[in-house]
């Protein structure tokens, strides 16, 4: 009896195209995955040609494109790559490996970190989440309400824990990443069955579409979608570089304890132009992020699949569900105010990411009374927005933690 292919022996392997749809000659990488729908979409038309039987003689591929998506849940560094190129960007520079290790000094009252004079927090900027790791008592995740070279003062709704003098070694991480303008970046991203030997290349995917859901009780889970140019099957893997590297190993992030690295409601919603938080007085339920990078195929003749990928225009936005107990934000959705939205989200031992949109317009929210003994949640549907398109950005993500495995 022949063997028939099982999914729990899928596994996925990507590399980084220099030249789009050109598979790279050096080994790729695992890439960590829930599910999978990629695929290879042909069109084809059937000849219109009149006879005298009534039959059609023919049909012929006139089109092509490969595309689908990578079901995921968030866990640190394994999809970076992939969200740069989407945002067209990359994490800025920082220390090692987005670590600066430093002497430091805290002051719980003040909630400073003061650095040993080495001008250690260079290139940080107000509003920005970092981690502290191998300090005596203050491990955990804070955000910059002001700051010089030498001294952070954190958000005091991210309260340091207690007093340290001169704790050496202390590890302080963080790197950002905005929506920029940098060239289209695409992958080969290779399908395998190794139970039945059965190997598919997918070529030219370029990441379109990313998506995170953070529902309670829950891992927090999301959606890469590409747009790419052709596809291959083997017996034997098509990757000449050889046996793909290890994914990273960090554990995966959760709604409940992965977020809230903040007092409250594990979120920030606040007014544009102002320090008033409008979610000061209840929590979030669940919220959604949907990223799009506006990309489309360019199709050329003589060309099967994709010639290229243009670039487009950013759509990002997303959904809060909020539990009621004040209608500020209500209020605040009728008046067209811009508004800013920022959540972090960490694993077990702080690695993570905070996703931060200074600008956004909110929704008109959804308040029902669903039915008997249930709570009141507004569903609140947001769109970031740019209103300088020289210094705003739609989308900022701060990462935190550990240097790469």
């Amino acid at each position: 009896m022949s063997t028939i292919a099982s999914s729990s022996t899928a596994s996925l392997e990507i590399l980084e195209e220099t030249t789009y749809g050109v598979i790279e000659s050096t080994a790729p990488r695992s890439l960590r995955m829930l599910s999978e729908d990629l695929k290879f979409d042909v069109k084809s038309e059937s000849t219109k040609e009149i006879n005298d039987t009534r039959q059609v003689t023919d049909s012929i591929i006139v089109d092509a494109e490969s595309g689908g998506g990578v079901n995921f849940e968030l866990s640190y560094r394994e999809y970076d790559d992939l969200l740069e190129a989407l945002l067209a960007g990359t994490f800025n520079t920082f220390g090692t490996n987005g670590i600066n290790t430093l002497t430091v000094t805290i002051n719980k009252v003040a909630g400073t970190i003061t650095d040993d004079g080495v001008d250690g927090f260079t290139g940080f900027v107000v509003g920005q989440w970092f981690s502290l790791s191998s300090t005596v008592a203050n491990d955990g995740v804070y955000r910059i309400a002001s700051m010089t070279n030498d001294v952070l003062t954190v958000d005091s709704s991210t309260p340091l824990l207690a007093d340290e003098t001169s704790t050496v070694g202390v590890e302080v991480s963080s790197t950002r990443l905005s929506n920029g303008l940098a060239a289209l970046r695409s992958f080969s991203i290779q399908k395998k069955f190794s139970d039945v030997s059965q190997y598919f290349m997918f070529t030219g995917m370029a990441p379109s579409t990313f998506s995170l859901d953070f529902s309670t009780a829950s891992i927090v889970s999301g959606n890469i979608g590409f747009l790419g140019k052709g596809s291959s099957r083997s017996n034997s893997s098509l990757f000449p570089g050889g046996a793909p590297t290890a994914s990273q190993s960090f554990g995966v992030m959760n709604s409940v304890t992965g977020v809230g690295a903040r007092a409250g409601s594990g979120a920030i919603i606040a007014r544009n132009a102002g320090a008033t938080e409008l979610l000061a007085n209840t929590f979030v339920q669940s919220m959604k992020l949907s990223v799009g990078a506006g990309l489309r195929g360019q199709k050329a003749i003589g060309v099967l699949g994709n010639a290229g990928v243009a670039l487009g225009t950013f759509d990002i936005k997303g959904t809060l569900d909020v539990y009621l107990a004040d209608g500020t934000i209500y209020d605040e959705a009728l008046a067209n105010n811009l508004v800013s939205i920022e959540f972090p989200v960490k694993d077990v031992n702080n690695n993570g990411y905070a996703f931060i949109f200074n600008n956004c317009k909110l929704g008109v929210p959804t308040v029902t009374a669903g039915g008997t003994d249930s709570d009141v949640v507004m569903s609140i549907p947001f769109t970031a927005v740019a209103p300088d398109t020289a210094t705003d950005k739609m989308l900022i993500v701060d990462r935190f933690g550990a240097a790469p495995m």
